[in-house]
């Protein structure tokens, strides 16, 4: 089998007994690892498609830090207009 060369873009996958593999879903690529693994591997982001260092805070879904903060941020400024307009 040839050797593939990329960074993953990893997606997780849990199972009904509980376990958990992450899956890189690039075309041709056979990759998958445990959880207990992941941790430190690089990645790419789902949403801006940079390369990051995956860490306990992005496990749930892996995405970078700036699209993870901006998702925030962007909810927290929704949530303030809102309540302005109600208010206002």
């Amino acid at each position: 089998m040839a050797k593939i060369n990329h960074i993953h873009k990893y997606k997780r996958i849990r199972y009904k007994t509980g376990f958990t593999i992450f899956r890189c879903v690039l075309e041709n690529c056979p990759h998958f690892i445990r959880s207990e693994l992941v941790l430190g591997r690089k990645c790419i982001c789902w949403r801006c498609e940079t390369p990051f260092i995956l860490r306990k805070n992005n496990l749930s879904k892996p995405h970078c830090e700036n699209c993870t903060k901006g998702k925030e941020k962007e909810k927290f400024s929704n949530a303030i207009d809102t309540l302005l307009n109600v208010l206002g």
